[in-house]
Parts: C-alpha cells; structure tokens; sequence
C-alpha cells in the first residue's frame, strides 16, 4: 500500500499512519500487506506540513484474501468402475467449477497427460484421451491466491 502525499505550497514534514487502531508510526515506505492476517482491516493516516498544519485524519477500509478458491472436477455422463478403475464412454466431458470466498475468479486452466494448460471454459469431452488419464487443472483468484487439483486414472 503507498501513501501519495503532497502539499504544493509548504511541502510535507511527515506522514503518519495507523493499522487496526494501533499507534500511529511514521509513513516512511511502502505498507505490505502480506504481513497482515487475513479479514478486515482499516488504515488511518495524516500528514503535517512544513508550517504545522495537520490534515484531517482519513481512514480506508479493504479485506485481505488469502484463501485460495476451491477447485471442483466433476464427471458428466456415463462412467462406471470396476476393480477400482474408472471407465468412461465416449458422451463424458469432464466439469470444473471454481468458487472463492471474497475474490473474483480469475481464471482456470487445465492439463490433459501433461500436455500444455488451456483455459477452462466449458465442460470438454474426455474421448480425446485413450488409456490412463491425468488433469492436472488449477484455479486462480483476482489477488493471486491459487489451488490445484490433480486427478490421475490408472
């Protein structure tokens, strides 16, 4: 998180901000989040320019996000298992959904025998694939937070 501070007239002698309520500390670099739990947070902050004049206390309120989202495969269509093996015809596709608990999804992609990851769209046919199958498919969120699914037939 950056602080842009200015005052074209006196200039600024210093910025102060608070996280949570905690004391304020003086602004001198860059705020990382990543060192702050996940929920909800609030910034306070203020300057004093060169003449003493103090600005209003602002505040901003955000969340921090670090659960990935939950990445679901499901069969469509006509499988079946024997001996602990799982057969499918020709009319199965394979369906990913993604769900997350704050963020947006941003994108999932899958693999198919360790070819190259495409981006899931829609649920695709397996029939492209004879014999053993892996996907390996993964879901991201807007803020980076990521999970994988692997999937493997033998």
């Amino acid at each position: 998180m950056v602080l842009n501070v200015s005052d074209a007239i006196s200039g600024i002698k210093a910025s102060y901000y608070s996280i949570d309520d905690k004391p304020f500390k003086n602004y001198y670099n860059p705020i990382y989040s990543a060192y702050l739990s996940e929920g909800e947070h609030t910034i306070k902050y203020y300057s004093v320019d060169n003449v003493g004049n103090k600005e209003k206390e602002q505040a901003y309120s955000f969340y921090i996000d670090k659960t990935a989202p939950i990445l679901v495969d499901e069969i469509m269509g006509n499988s079946f298992v024997v001996n602990g093996r799982e057969y499918s015809s020709g009319r199965t596709k394979l369906k990913l959904t993604a769900v997350d608990n704050k963020s947006v999804i941003n994108e999932i992609k899958y693999s198919l025998n360790n070819e190259p990851y495409q981006v899931y769209e829609k649920p695709f046919y397996l029939t492209t694939v004879s014999g053993s199958l892996a996907v390996l498919s993964y879901v991201e969120d807007n803020v980076g937070n990521r999970s994988m699914a692997t999937e493997k037939s033998t």
